[in-house]
């Protein structure tokens, strides 16, 4: 367990430098919008993998993962995504959007813990997720992005 939290330590740095790199005077990602984007990624990156180990140990100490299993874990994922998009309805125009934020960390608790479940790590779903869509072509229809085919 040390050495699996060591190395993702370490690339959680690799990030961080990375991302300082690119808010640089000379990088071509220096713009006003760009930079702030970035710095907040500095901010939340550590604690993005701090809160999952907080969310990990919460689940352990409530036996989730030894009563537990992956599909009632999806099935309260899904509770948890209605719950947002009543909320969406709700304020989509407001400007308190606590209950949004509310749901939508929900949904990543119940997301951290089914991973888990699975001996997988929601960094590297995410990842996987990114690098299969990161070069994809759409178009907007009625609202949602449509790959092209």
């Amino acid at each position: 367990m040390f050495k699996e939290w060591r190395r993702k330590k370490l690339a959680i740095k690799m990030k961080i430098d990375k991302l300082k790199y690119q808010i640089e005077a000379n990088s071509p990602y220096n713009d006003g919008w760009t930079k702030d984007f970035y710095q907040k990624e500095i901010n939340n990156m550590k604690s993005f993998y701090e809160l999952s180990l907080y969310v990990l140990k919460w689940a352990e100490e409530r036996g989730i993962f030894d009563n537990g299993d992956p599909l009632a874990q999806l099935d309260k994922t899904q509770e948890e995504l209605n719950e947002t998009i009543e909320a969406v309805k709700n304020d989509f125009y407001g400007s308190d959007h606590s209950e949004i934020a509310d749901g939508i960390g929900d949904m990543l608790v119940t997301i951290i813990i089914a991973a888990k479940m699975m001996d997988l790590d929601p960094t590297t779903c995410l990842e996987q997720a990114y690098n299969e869509i990161k070069d994809r072509t759409g178009k907007m229809v009625d609202g949602k992005f449509v790959k092209d085919v």
